[in-house]
C-alpha cells in the first residue's frame, strides 16, 4: 500500500448513523451528538469499533501511530506479518486445540462450510435456528434447525414441544442418531433470536454434550456474543465446551467489517487452500482490529464487564419485583434484553429515553423487546442514569 493510499484510506471522516437521529463523528466514548448538538448517552451499539467508544481517542491514535509509521516507511504493508500479529494475539483466547486461524475479507461460512461437506457423505448441517440472511444461500438446502428436523420426523409429536430450540434430550438424541452419517456440523450461536436471549447453560451444554458424543464437529457463531460481550473475550467459555471451529463475522464501523475462523488442525486439513484471504482494500479492517484487541486487553475488559452487567442486572431486577413485573429481563453481561410485554410499551419506552437524553434501541426480531448493547467503556455512573430513567418510566421513586 503506497503512502498516498494509505492516506486516503483513513482520513475519510467515520460517518454512521444510528437510527437518522446522530452523527457518530461528532461522537465521544458513550455520548453521541445530534444535528442540533443535542447530547444522548448510547446504550446501542453496532459494530465492534464502536463498541470501544465513539471516536476513541486512545484507539485513534494508536490507529494515527501505525499509519504514520507505514507513511514513513514509504512501503506497502507487510501483510502476513500484520495477520501473524492478530492470529498472536488471538491464540492465548482460544481453546488450545483450534490450531490454526484464518482471516477473510468475506463471510467464512462458505469456505468453511465447503470444506466440512467434503467428506464423504456428510453434507448436512444442524443449526439451532435457522435465520434469514445468516447462512449462505447456496447452503441453504443443506442448513437444518432442530425444529426442521422434528417437524419431519414422523416419530416425534411437534405439537407437544413446547421449545423447538431446545427441545427434550429424547428427541434430540433420537434425531442426531438419524442423521448423525450425513451431519458435518452443528452451528451454535448463543444469542436465541426467537426468544431474545442467551443459551441458559442447562438448556446448552447437554446439547453440546451430546454433538461430541455423536462426533459431530461444533462450530461456533461468536459474531454476536464476541469480544467480551458477554464478559470473558469469546462467549463459549460460558460453557463447559471447546467447539471444533469458531467464527467471527462481524462489522468493525460503517461498511468495514471483519472475518475471521478458527479451528482444529484435523479440520484444517480439508481446506484445499490453507491460508488466509485478505484483500488489499481491507488492509485497513485489519489495522483497526488489531489496535482493538490491544485496547480491550489493556483495559481488564473482562472482570470489568463482569461486574457492570452484574451491577446493571441487580438494580433492574429489584425495579422489575417493585413495579409488579411490567418488565422482564434476560442476558448476560452487556447484553441484556429487557421485554416489555407490548410493542407498543416500547416503542414508548425507545421515546421516552430519547427524551431524557439515552439511546436505546428495540429488538428487530422479537419488536416487545428492546436490546441493551452499550459500548464496553460505560461506567456505573451510566448505569445508574438509565436504572433512574427506568423507574421515573414506571413511575417509582427515583
Amino acid at each position: 500500500m503506497s503512502k498516498n493510499e494509505t492516506k486516503k484510506m483513513f482520513n475519510a471522516e467515520l460517518t454512521d448513523s444510528f437510527d437518522g437521529i446522530v452523527d457518530i463523528s461528532k461522537g465521544s466514548l458513550q455520548t453521541l451528538t445530534d444535528t442540533d448538538e443535542n447530547m444522548y448517552l448510547s446504550f446501542y451499539t453496532d459494530s465492534l469499533l464502536w463498541s470501544c467508544g465513539y471516536n476513541n481517542p486512545t484507539i485513534n491514535r494508536d490507529i494515527n501511530a501505525m499509519v504514520k509509521d507505514y507513511q514513513r516507511e514509504n512501503k506497502p504493508v507487510d501483510l502476513a506479518s500484520l495477520l501473524s500479529d492478530l492470529d498472536a494475539q488471538l491464540k492465548p483466547h482460544l481453546p488450545k486445540k483450534l490450531a490454526v486461524t484464518y482471516f477473510s475479507s468475506e463471510n467464512p461460512y462458505p469456505r468453511l462450510l465447503k470444506a466440512l461437506s467434503s467428506k464423504r457423505g456428510k453434507t448436512e448441517f444442524l443449526c439451532l435456528e435457522k435465520l434469514p440472511g445468516l447462512f449462505p444461500e447456496e447452503f441453504a438446502g443443506q442448513i437444518y434447525s432442530f425444529e426442521e428436523l422434528i417437524a419431519d420426523d414422523p416419530k416425534v409429536n411437534i405439537d407437544g414441544i413446547k421449545n423447538t430450540v431446545f427441545p427434550e434430550l429424547k428427541t434430540i438424541k433420537l434425531i442426531l442418531k438419524k442423521h448423525r452419517s450425513a451431519l458435518a456440523g452443528c452451528i451454535i450461536n448463543p444469542i436465541i433470536t426467537s426468544d431474545a436471549s442467551i443459551a441458559k447453560k442447562d438448556l446448552l451444554e447437554p446439547v453440546l454434550d451430546l454433538l461430541a458424543k455423536f462426533n459431530i464437529p461444533i462450530i461456533w457463531d461468536d459474531s454476536t456474543a464476541g469480544f467480551y460481550r458477554t464478559g470473558p473475550i469469546f462467549s463459549y467459555k460460558l460453557y463447559d465446551i471447546q467447539p471444533d471451529v469458531l467464527v467471527y463475522n462481524g462489522s468493525l464501523y460503517n461498511h468495514r467489517s471483519v472475518h475471521f475462523v478458527s479451528m482444529t488442525k484435523r479440520i484444517n486439513k480439508l481446506f484445499a487452500i490453507q491460508e488466509s484471504r485478505v484483500v488489499l482494500e481491507d488492509v485497513p479492517n485489519y489495522i483497526m482490529l488489531k489496535v482493538v484487541l490491544g485496547f480491550m486487553e489493556s483495559s481488564n475488559l473482562s472482570k470489568k464487564i463482569q461486574a457492570l452487567g452484574t451491577r446493571f442486572q441487580g438494580k433492574l431486577r429489584a425495579l422489575e419485583a417493585n413495579c409488579g413485573r411490567k418488565f422482564s429481563i434476560k442476558g448476560k453481561g452487556l447484553i441484556l434484553f429487557i421485554d416489555f410485554k407490548k410493542e407498543s410499551v416500547a416503542d414508548s419506552f425507545v421515546q421516552f429515553m430519547k427524551e431524557k437524553g439515552i439511546l436505546v434501541k428495540k429488538f428487530a426480531a422479537v419488536p416487545q423487546f428492546v436490546m441493551i448493547y452499550p459500548p464496553l467503556i460505560i461506567t456505573e455512573k451510566n448505569i445508574d442514569e438509565i436504572v433512574e430513567n427506568f423507574k421515573r418510566f414506571f413511575n417509582q421513586p427515583a
